[in-house]
């Protein structure tokens, strides 16, 4: 997603993941789409990471365990985040429970209990609910907002 960003809306951003495997891929990627000097690929563990520059756009795609959950992972990226930038979280969910732990599994889930369904996981992002947990975040932003802005990327980056 950060290569095609980069291609598409000229962004420059930094790509953070546990996987040495989508890091190199990563990497290949970059190269492949001519934007290789727009993108940084990091291996390693996005827990706790903060950008040493603030970022327009703040995102973490099915890894929101980084900071212990939704709403962690919220107060993680808006440390990276200037003033006016958006935090793109993209959270996993069951679109029909498992019957059982092993077709969870063979979903490479740990468990049932890994994910929500979705109506469960939406309500997780209403402002209400975010500000209810005491971080005061406000409605969502476009996407299109992004164009030319710098990226912190948090896991996975592929």
């Amino acid at each position: 997603m950060l290569c095609t960003w980069a291609r598409d809306y000229g962004v420059i951003g930094t790509g953070i993941d546990m996987s040495q495997l989508f890091t190199e891929q990563a990497k290949l990627r970059a190269e492949e789409l001519g934007v290789a000097d727009q993108v940084k690929f990091i291996h390693g563990d996005a827990a706790g990471y903060v950008s040493d520059e603030k970022a327009g756009v703040a995102a973490c795609l099915g890894a929101t365990w980084i900071a212990g959950g939704v709403v962690g992972t919220i107060e993680l990226l808006a440390q990276s985040l200037r003033t006016g930038g958006i935090i793109l979280i993209g959270e996993p969910y069951w679109r029909q429970l498992p019957p059982t732990e092993d077709v969870a599994k063979g979903c490479l889930a740990s468990s049932i209990s890994d994910f929500l369904m979705l109506p469960e996981t939406s309500r997780i992002f209403r402002p209400s609910q975010l500000r209810r947990r005491g971080n005061g975040f406000g409605r969502p932003r476009r996407l299109g907002q992004i164009r030319g802005d710098q990226v912190a990327h948090h896991a996975p980056m592929a």
